[in-house]
Order: structure tokens, then C-alpha cells, then sequence
């Protein structure tokens, strides 16, 4: 039974070509909005439309020294000035991330034109310290998209 059930301990998470061993784990959101279309002469929507889609995905990583982030070309380093800080944000490149059944070595999920988004370290007494980092990207695709 459990060769039939995807589970953690087999969950492989790449970002940008690179395994995140040491990730406790990522949330992929999937946002689409449907708006709807109302007309003068009729009390109900005629129609819904897609207006907005965005992917976003979350991650908890653990913090491990001298395996930062930034130094990984994950995550943009900070500029020294605010022209600095524009150009580097501007420049960054888009990332993928997937993630791959080990047990199967088949992908389950891909995610296309990842940008960072917020950052947060969590430090706490008696526990691992964390990185959550947010992104957001243009793509989400599963097993049943065509091209994962």
C-alpha cells in the first residue's frame, strides 16, 4: 500500500537544478480567479471569466551554515545601494522547482518562472532554525499536464 501513496520521506524538491535536502517542506498554491460577467437585463452572471491566475509556492528550509540561500543564486543578494537593490531584483532570473517521487523516479510537480517574494528566518530556544521563503511564478504543472 504504500508504494501507492506519495509520502515525504520519497518527496525529492529541486529549485533551479538544485536538490533542497535540507527543505522541511513546500506548499504550492495554485490561484486562479474567476470573475463573474454581469449583464443589464439579467439578474444572474452570464458568464465567468479568468481574470488573475498566479502561482505561488512556500518553503521551509533548514538554515545550515555555509550552505546559505543567497550563495546558492537562489534567493537575490542585497545591493549596497537602492540603484544597486533595483537592478539586482530586476535581473534575477526566473527559476523552476520540481518535485519528483524517488521511489517511482517519475515528476510530480513542476513550477516555471519563480520569483522570490518574502523571506523570513525563524529562530527559536531548543529548536532548528528555519528559513521560510515565498515565491511566485507564471507556471504549475502536475502529472496530468503534458508537459511536467
Amino acid at each position: 500500500m504504500a508504494s501507492n501513496v506519495l509520502v515525504g520521506g520519497r518527496a525529492q524538491f529541486w529549485l533551479n537544478g538544485s536538490r533542497m535536502g535540507w527543505a522541511m517542506g513546500c506548499t504550492i498554491t495554485e490561484d486562479i480567479t474567476q470573475e463573474p460577467v454581469n449583464v443589464l437585463d439579467m439578474i444572474m452572471p452570464a458568464e465567468h471569466v479568468a481574470t488573475y491566475y498566479v502561482v505561488q509556492m512556500q518553503c521551509q528550509i533548514y538554515k545550515v551554515p555555509t550552505k546559505d540561500i543567497v550563495a546558492a543564486g537562489l534567493w537575490p543578494q542585497s545591493g549596497k545601494t537602492a540603484d544597486d537593490q533595483k537592478n539586482i531584483l530586476v535581473e534575477f532570473n526566473p527559476m523552476t522547482a520540481q518535485i519528483w517521487d524517488s521511489y517511482l523516479q517519475i515528476p510530480v510537480a513542476k513550477l516555471r518562472g519563480l520569483k522570490p517574494r518574502t523571506r523570513s528566518m525563524q529562530v527559536q530556544a531548543r529548536g532548528l532554525v528555519a528559513t521560510n521563503c515565498t515565491f511566485v511564478g507564471l507556471y504549475f504543472g502536475d502529472e496530468g499536464t503534458a508537459e511536467i
